[in-house]
C-alpha cells in the first residue's frame, strides 16, 4: 500500500477548525508542527532531566496527514476545495497533487 502524504501551511488559531473539516471528511489522523510553548501539565508528563527551550510562537503551523493511494488522494482534495470553494477562506492546499514516480 502506498501512502501519500499531504502537509498544509496555516496559522496557529486555525488549526483546530482546519482539523475539525478534515475529520469531516473522513481523515483518521493528524499531525500538528507549531511553535506553541509547552503547558505546565505537558512539561510534566515529559520523562526528560532537562526540558528542551522551544523557539518563539511565529503564529504558523503546519497539518500533516497521509491518505491511500491516488484515488482517495484526488477524493480528498476535490471534497475539500468543494467545501470551501465559496468561502472567504484562501486555499489551504495549493500546491498541485504528487506525481506518480
Amino acid at each position: 500500500m502506498k501512502w501519500l502524504k499531504f502537509k498544509i501551511k496555516t496559522i496557529t488559531d486555525a488549526e483546530d477548525i482546519i482539523i475539525s473539516s478534515l475529520y469531516d471528511l473522513g481523515l483518521e489522523g493528524a499531525q500538528i508542527e507549531d511553535k506553541i510553548p509547552l503547558t505546565a501539565w505537558e512539561k510534566e508528563q515529559m520523562f526528560v532531566d532537562i526540558l528542551p527551550d522551544g523557539p518563539e510562537d511565529d503564529g504558523v503551523a503546519y497539518l500533516s496527514f497521509f491518505v491511500t493511494g491516488w484515488y482517495h488522494a484526488f477524493r480528498f482534495r476535490t471534497l475539500y476545495r468543494d467545501q470551501y470553494a465559496e468561502s472567504s477562506c484562501p486555499d489551504p492546499a495549493p500546491a498541485p497533487l504528487p506525481r506518480k514516480e
